[in-house]
């Protein structure tokens, strides 16, 4: 026969097994006004994959592949921008300001009819002191009246058909929009302040501008001489998006070196244009030693110079331009110089970039 002791933990254990198991009541679901679409099987296919591989997966309708939080959905009430309303007495037109003191009942003061020495007079300042509220009636900063100025020009402009709605284009204008705003003629520096004849503000309007120009701006020649002086910040941009890219080869040894391998690194470049200067030709006593195609004569006035390494181990391109610099001109090159040596730099550059296969995983015992 159990003990007082036994039958007691036995009752502690039932009572922890019950609560452990006590129903909870669930909080009410609020059900969303419209769901998202689900995307099925039959309308993806993969890029390794045939059609009949595709749809040979059957389908399977689970609540949960949504992966969205049911959420309340809040309609914000539009406001009508013109409000009639009956006044007992006649009011003078003009800009107002209207504070509400209850009861169906408004007080308004009219600052285009209400002269600025009344406002500022004594009298009026003891009127607007003796109520909190009619203080605060007057408490606008600078940031307030410039939304108002904004505004109501806005309201003009659109009156008189002088604002360009620009998201009301097709997207095909709107591209050739965007073509002519944010493509210079010319090289660009990626560090430096752009021409005024750019229309770069255009990329700051909203969000959907932004994705739709921001293509268009990588397409310009940037011209980049130098990755190691405030050039951190751009790295990871350059690097992922800018497709042409102007260089003038100066014969620096860390400098070039690292800009030239920092090129090789750059996703999407395909066009580049060494600008030769005086300093990267003909061997001198701070260059380096360079190892690459010391024997071909063709080009012996560029292989001895600082980077010509780096240049050459560059992969991918799909044209390469060399010319003479005008302010630093290298003396004595000529043409038929430059173009044996773009003809060397459009058979290594062009090349395919090297592909390191994927590591393997090592495999567990």
């Amino acid at each position: 026969m159990p003990t007082k002791t036994t039958m007691a933990r036995r009752a502690v254990a039932k009572a922890k097994s019950e609560a452990a198991y006590k129903p909870t009541v669930a909080k009410p679901r609020v059900e969303s006004k419209k769901r998202p679409t689900r995307a099925t099987r039959k309308q993806v296919t993969y890029k390794y994959e045939s059609e009949e591989e595709s749809e040979a997966e059957p389908e399977v309708e689970d609540e949960d592949d949504y992966r969205f939080d049911d959420v309340e959905v809040v309609e914000v009430e539009t406001k009508p921008v013109f409000t009639e309303f009956e006044a007992e007495g006649e009011l003078e037109e003009g800009l107002c300001i209207v504070r509400s003191l209850g009861g169906g009942k408004y007080e308004l003061v009219n600052l285009n009819t209400v002269p600025r020495s009344l406002l500022g007079s004594e009298e009026t300042g003891e009127i607007i002191k003796g109520k909190e509220e009619r203080r605060a009636m007057f408490a606008i900063d600078k940031e307030q009246w410039d939304e108002v100025i904004a505004k109501t020009e806005m309201a003009a402009k659109s009156a008189d058909g002088h604002i360009f709605r620009l998201m009301k284009l097709p997207l095909e204008l709107r591209y050739k929009i965007y073509e002519f705003a944010v493509i210079a003629n010319g090289p660009i520096h990626p560090t430096e302040a752009p021409s005024k004849s750019l229309g770069l503000g255009l990329l700051r309007a909203s969000r959907q501008i932004h994705r739709e120009a921001i293509p268009f701006f990588h397409r310009n020649n940037f011209k980049i001489t130098d990755v190691i002086k405030k050039f951190d910040q751009y790295r990871q941009s350059v690097i992922m998006s800018v497709q042409e890219i102007t260089f003038e080869w100066w014969g620096f040894s860390r400098k070039d070196t690292a800009t030239l391998n920092f090129f090789d690194e750059c996703k999407k470049l395909k066009v580049l244009h060494i600008i030769v200067t005086q300093w990267s030709v003909d061997p001198s006593p701070y260059h380096k030693r360079q190892h690459l195609l010391q024997d071909d004569l063709t080009i012996k006035r560029f292989s001895k110079t600082n980077g010509f390494d780096a240049l050459l181990s560059i992969r991918g391109l799909q044209k390469v331009t060399v010319q003479n610099s005008k302010r630093h001109k290298a003396p004595g090159l000529s043409d038929e110089e430059l173009a044996a040596f773009e003809a060397v730099l459009m058979q290594r550059l062009t090349q395919p970039k090297l592909v390191e296969p994927p590591k393997k995983r090592k495999e567990r015992d």
